[in-house]
């Protein structure tokens, strides 16, 4: 049986831009890929259509590194106009701690 590689999404940001002419989405997070690797992601594109999706990190960083992506992304989106419509942060130290089936139960 092979084993599949197990992520998960410890932090993520969806942010919306409306204006008369314009109502967009993006979306960005951070997947923990094990031992210290982590990605960052992000989706956008028009609201109530499918989103476009991408990496920012084409092989895997540390957690410091991609929390400064993160906010980066995040940060640059807001000053463009940009409004957070939810933000999600899961308390990955506690879940590095319990098995993986255990922190799916968490996140699911």
């Amino acid at each position: 049986m092979e084993e599949k590689n197990e992520v998960m999404s410890i932090k993520k940001a969806s942010l919306r831009y409306q204006d008369e002419k314009s109502d967009k989405v993006y979306e960005v997070e951070i997947v923990y890929h094990g031992w210290n690797k982590y990605q960052v992601n992000f989706s956008y594109g028009r609201t109530g259509r499918k989103l476009k999706s991408d990496t920012k990190t084409k092989t895997p960083v540390s957690l410091n590194e991609a929390e400064t992506i993160f906010d980066e992304l995040v940060n640059y989106k807001q000053k463009r106009g940009y409004n957070i419509s939810d933000f999600q942060h899961i308390y990955y130290e506690y879940l590095l701690e319990i098995s993986l089936p255990e922190r799916q139960k968490i996140i699911n």
